[in-house]
């Protein structure tokens, strides 16, 4: 919904920010778009990032203050910071 939404020309808004899954596409808008991750399992945000769109990737951001993410290689390996 939130991918359609930003789609959409809006002039009023200031900031959206999105719940539960990764964004798969944005474009680039003049308010601030903020995508919060988080697994069913966890809660509805686990992460955080604003997302540039002209950087390219979107991220799933950081681990929100007081919590954690591990990111899980083959083997269920704890991969190090910035490896996907």
């Amino acid at each position: 919904l939130a991918e359609q939404f930003v789609e959409l020309e809006n002039t009023s808004l200031r900031v959206l920010l999105t719940g539960g899954d990764k964004l798969k596409r944005a474009v680039k808008k003049p308010y601030t778009l903020v995508n919060n991750y988080g697994p069913t399992e966890n809660t509805v945000v686990a992460t955080s990032a604003e997302i540039h769109p002209e950087e390219g990737s979107l991220s799933i951001g950081r681990a929100i203050a007081n919590t954690r993410v591990y990111i899980l290689g083959e083997g269920n390996q704890v991969q190090p910071e910035g490896v996907a």
